[in-house]
């Protein structure tokens, strides 16, 4: 099982960095095993201090923890009395979220330091899907590892844009559903996950969140919008807003509204199912499903009549993004191109069993995009 950080752990972490300048990984990692008391790699040190890092500067006082655990005994009484539908529940979640996080002060990334004078030659663009944070997969995957090959994606898509010839000035991350596991989705689910759904949504509001901070460290404007998955789906009785993805991303949203550089919509399509976005990248135009509405693989026939239904219905668009099948694939449709994003995990057996699908390795896709559509794209592999 992965190994559950605390933001005491953190703390931990980030003084053992900074009191022991020029010590290597394995040398912090010893300090902070013996500090906790649980063992930590050196691997596991140099990957969570990325992810704490950007979030430091959180400071809250006694009163406002001691508002925060009343608004969330408030929250748990009133979901224990509720017996209505799973739209109170999403309310009720909201509410909470916008009273604990009053007290949070978490101060805008410092914009940087870029000649304001040297046009933008390149828009980048992150597709992220299937992330099903909570999944455990023996030997391979887990809510740790999801995290780390997140933010694994995000940094060498910030190394790849300075390979690029002319200056990135944009990016973009287009959120393309399933980034939570659920615990209701398929039979035996419950026993194949490490966090329960609760944990989930926020271990990926925290994963949105220190992404988000990372690109702005980077580039003067992003932007992130995002649609819902099947996975984040509950229950069919559920109201058609319902959708745990998007309630994730909505978190993150919040957590970052003190970002005046950052675009990022409210990730709901009032009394309707969340499931497409229309998104603009310089002349580009981006169209973004899951892709659980297509019932075949994405190299397949009935898959790509599909696609070129919406663009006859809801076009033109230039590219379409998709998640879904897990499986990443790059295909030109005739007047677009359809890219089917993969995951970050690998090794999936309930795919490779009652599917026949599933990656060897996961891999998420990073565009890049001039004045005349795609430029260049990276397929870039995590495991």
């Amino acid at each position: 099982m992965a190994l559950a950080w605390t933001p005491a752990m953190d703390a931990v972490l980030l003084t053992t960095v900074a009191e022991n300048e020029g010590a290597t990984w394995k040398e912090v990692a010893a300090i902070v095993t013996d500090e906790i008391g649980l063992i930590v790699t050196a691997d596991m040190a140099r990957n969570r201090h990325g992810r704490a890092a950007p979030l430091s500067t959180v400071e809250m006082d006694d009163e406002s923890i001691a508002a925060m655990r009343r608004s969330l005994v408030d929250t748990r009484n009133e979901l224990e009395q509720m017996k209505v539908s799973r739209q109170d529940l999403q309310d009720a979640v909201f509410r909470a979220v916008d009273q604990s996080i009053a007290g949070l002060k978490i101060d805008p990334v410092a914009r940087p330091d870029y000649d304001v004078g040297i046009p933008s030659d390149l828009d980048m663009v992150l597709l992220g899907a299937d992330w099903q944070a909570g999944k455990y997969i023996k030997g391979s995957y887990n809510s740790e590892v999801a995290k780390e090959r997140v933010a694994t994606h995000v940094q060498r898509s910030i190394e790849l844009s300075h390979l690029h010839v002319g200056q990135t000035n944009r990016a973009h991350w287009l959120l393309l559903g399933d980034l939570v596991e659920n615990e209701i989705i398929f039979p035996s689910q419950q026993h194949r996950i490490d966090a329960s759904l609760f944990r989930q949504v926020f271990n990926v509001a925290e994963m949105i969140v220190n992404g988000a901070r990372q690109l702005l460290a980077v580039y003067p404007e992003v932007y992130i919008d995002g649609v819902g998955g099947n996975h984040g789906e509950n229950l069919k009785t559920s109201h058609p807003e319902t959708n745990f993805d998007c309630m994730a991303m909505e978190i993150a949203r919040r957590l970052l509204a003190n970002e005046d550089r950052l675009v990022f919509p409210e990730p709901i399509t009032p009394d309707e199912h969340h499931w497409a976005i229309w998104h603009a990248v310089r002349n580009t135009m981006f169209f973004g499903v899951h892709g659980h509405q297509v019932r075949s693989q994405p190299n397949a026939k009935a898959s790509r009549d599909r696609y070129l239904g919406w663009y006859a219905n809801f076009g033109p668009f230039d590219v379409a993004v998709s998640g879904h099948y897990h499986q990443s694939l790059m295909q030109d449709l005739g007047p677009f191109t359809h890219y089917a994003g993969g995951s970050p995990e690998n090794n999936n057996t309930y795919a490779a069993e009652y599917l026949q699908t599933g990656a060897q390795r996961g891999s998420q896709w990073t565009l890049f995009v001039d004045n005349e559509g795609i430029y260049a794209d990276h397929l870039i592999r995590l495991s």
